[in-house]
């Protein structure tokens, strides 16, 4: 079998703190790792060795999932390669107790040498013994040195916003991205046009409703429209491919303080260093730069919009209404086109309506209000009638589906898992003692990983399943003496309410037992 020498190359945006030193920036760049690499391969006589080249642009070392790195792991597996050179081990990865592993286990027992350049670490002179110390712990400091970049660059992002650099990868409507950079903003001729018509109508005293049919009447498409037609790359999913104006996009319209020129950054943030969950700022927490870029509205047509669209020129109430969200907020769809029914509060009664009705006057959506404690004793009712079955579901569904099946199934799941264990294990000792050559154990033992994964999959899926069924039977063991629905028991039952009229409510439910 053919073999190659794998030259792995990496660069991500762990490196942002490079981004104020441009000597670090070049010497981590795709380039000078292709050409140190080549250069230690003439030097060690390794140029006519047969090479292939692996890249990872813009891809975190801290873990293995990378596509150039998956597709070289899997040509170790195969037997395809038999030297592995990076510029130093950080490339390589940046997690110690994962990068040790390689080097310490996986790439010897494959016959595969790993040499790292800048380190001076070539895995042919520790035949026999660990790479040492050394090798260990630069792992351990590129591992910290990581997770102290994800806190650098927290630092490099916070100067940017402080000298109101545009952060977002897509302009706000009515803008563009600057020729010279796309961290400055520059007016969009024919978008910046419907912005100066929004602040016209809001300042004649119009509200965001109002505004946002007049739009709709006039064709004016909204910002993913219109985005959906001047951009080539990216694109937004609009249902049914038609776009309405509401009161909800004219309002962010108006408050946004981007077309008054200024720049408004960190709206966001993510709780913890390297989290995914993110929290809105408060807005006077929140960083805001003026005179950055063009405006399209005055300051003094942005604040009168604002007053308008706030107090709809009247005083504000000396007591705020407590807004207090219904139970069913998100379940109702409309049966005609799709899309969910909004809330309307601001009402003695509080109803929920398809908002298509009031852009699209020839659409076939039904125009109705339906009242809140209405749509609310329709679904207790339905609630009600499903647990007088109670009984029935105890005996028929958790007894036989979870005490019976889904219980062998774990079971049986758990014993497939042992003897998977056993005959790997059963595998690796005939290696080691010469009755199974390379190639075939490695595909034996990528089979039998295959049948675990899957394995633990179902089993994870059982165990989940067997949960919630027993979660929602026992909300339902409390449903016996309801007197009002609540959001948990919409959520554990429901998963979503079909609306064609006050007569005719289609409830899709969380069990297939239910309903029935």
């Amino acid at each position: 079998m053919e073999k190659y020498l794998a030259e792995y190359l990496r660069l991500s945006i762990e490196d942002g703190d490079v981004a104020l030193d441009d000597e670090k920036k070049e010497s981590n760049s795709i380039s000078h790792q292709r050409d140190l690499i080549r250069e230690y391969r003439k030097e060690h006589g390794m140029s006519e060795l047969k090479s292939r080249e692996f890249v990872d642009d813009g891809y975190s070392g801290t873990n293995f999932n990378r596509p150039a790195m998956k597709e070289l792991l899997e040509m170790v597996k195969q037997g395809k390669v038999s030297c592995i050179i990076v510029k130093d081990i950080s490339r390589f990865g940046r997690n110690y107790l994962e990068v040790g592993d390689y080097l310490e286990q996986v790439l010897p027992f494959m016959g595969v040498r790993f040499i790292s350049v800048n380190d001076q670490y070539d895995s042919n002179d520790y035949i026999g013994t660990t790479g040492g110390i050394e090798v260990a712990f630069k792992s351990i400091l590129y591992d910290m040195y990581s997770k102290d970049l994800s806190v650098k660059m927290r630092s490099v992002l916070e100067i940017r916003r402080k000298h109101g650099d545009c952060m977002s990868p897509v302009p706000p409507f009515g803008y563009l991205h600057s020729a010279e950079s796309r961290k400055k903003l520059e007016v969009d001729p024919v978008a910046s046009k419907h912005i100066c018509r929004v602040f016209q109508l809001a300042c004649l005293g119009y509200t965001t409703g109002t505004i946002a049919r007049m739009l709709n009447d006039e064709n004016i498409p909204t910002p993913a429209m219109y985005k959906n037609m001047t951009s080539e790359k990216r694109k937004y999913h609009i249902r049914d491919h038609v776009g309405y104006w509401n009161a909800k996009m004219v309002k962010g319209i108006i408050e946004n303080k981007v077309y008054i020129g200024c720049i408004v950054n960190k709206k966001r943030e993510v709780l913890t260093v390297g989290g995914k969950k993110y929290v809105d700022v408060p807005e006077d927490e929140r960083i805001c730069v003026s005179n950055m870029h063009e405006a399209i509205v005055t300051e003094e047509q942005f604040k009168d919009a604002n007053k308008v669209i706030r107090r709809r020129g009247k005083e504000p109430a000396k007591r705020k209404r407590v807004r207090s969200d219904s139970v069913l907020l998100g379940k109702l769809f409309c049966g005609e086109c799709g899309r969910r029914l909004i809330r309307i509060s601001c009402t003695t009664v509080p109803y929920f309506k398809c908002e298509k009705t009031d852009f699209d006057r020839q659409c076939s959506c039904p125009r109705m209000r339906l009242g809140e404690p209405e749509i609310e004793a329709v679904i207790k009712k339905c609630i009600l009638k499903e647990t007088e079955k109670i009984g029935d579901w105890n005996h028929e569904f958790s007894a036989t589906r979870l005490d019976d099946d889904l219980n062998k199934q774990i079971q049986k799941l758990e014993q497939e898992a042992d003897t998977i264990r056993l005959h790997k294990q059963y595998l690796h000792e005939k290696l080691k003692m010469g009755y199974l050559d390379q190639e075939k154990y490695l595909g034996k033992v990528k089979t039998l990983r295959q049948k675990e994964e899957r394995n633990t999959k179902l089993m994870e899926e059982c165990r989940k399943s067997k949960k919630e069924i027993g979660e929602k039977i026992d909300i339902l063991e409390n449903t016996k003496n309801l007197q009002h629905i609540t959001r948990e028991i919409v959520d554990a039952l429901i998963e979503k309410i079909v609306v064609y009229d006050i007569d005719r409510i289609e409830i899709v439910w969380r069990f297939k037992f239910i309903g029935k």
